[in-house]
């Protein structure tokens, strides 16, 4: 038995299936939007991981961002490790030649030849 509905739809009694018709102008449209669950479910995975990559692709420029102030901290972390390694050749220097001097070897005899 068919009928329509206040929008317009009119549903069709089949001996194999409920169908629903839109009437437009006297002209039925098969409305084919039919889903199982395992459908939904796929769709829900494909946007999932749409949005997962959206996501990691954004966190990208961020750290391409930061990339410029992490390089610039780590240049002058490595130009004061190269300074603080220079004084300290520099002071080494200092005390070998304090310990090979000859004031050093009066006063510590049998040293001169070690």
């Amino acid at each position: 038995m068919d009928g329509v509905d206040h929008l317009g739809f009119a549903e069709t009694n089949s001996d194999s299936a409920t169908s629903r018709r839109l009437l437009l102008g006297g002209h039925a449209l098969v409305l084919m939007f039919r889903f199982t669950i395992r459908d939904v479910l796929w769709l829900t995975v494909v946007v999932g991981l749409v949005i997962g990559w959206r996501f990691h692709y954004a966190s990208w420029h961020v750290e391409d961002a930061e990339y410029p102030a992490k390089y610039r901290r780590t240049s002058e972390l490595f130009e004061q490790c190269a300074t603080e390694n220079e004084q300290l050749k520099n002071e080494l220097n200092q005390l070998r030649d304090q310990a090979e001097s000859p004031k050093v070897n009066q006063l510590n005899p049998g040293t001169e030849n070690q």
